[in-house]
């Protein structure tokens, strides 16, 4: 997953994402700062959909980490993401 992380596919989805969301924090609403391209399938189990434009959204740093304190790391869906940006969690 690393190696994949650090690839040029990873780098080019990743700003793809945000230029998608217009460097938005799709949470918070935030503006730039420390953004972060999430996976709402995750990353390890959805291969297939790794580099997917509609499985990935713009969050801060903050509000990426708050999403997998509340859903952890495994087994992400976009059920969890409606609830997340709803704050119906």
């Amino acid at each position: 997953n690393l190696r994949l992380r650090n690839s040029i596919d990873f780098t080019i989805w990743r700003e793809k994402i945000f230029t998608l969301d217009n460097y938005i924090c799709q949470k918070c609403q935030g503006w730039g700062g420390k953004l972060q391209a999430h996976h709402i399938l995750n990353f390890s189990n959805n291969p297939s959909f790794r580099f997917d434009l509609k499985n990935g959204i713009t969050l801060c740093k903050k509000c990426h980490k708050n999403f997998h304190d509340i859903y952890s790391k495994a087994d992400n869906n976009p059920n969890q993401m409606v609830m997340f940006l709803m704050g119906t969690y």
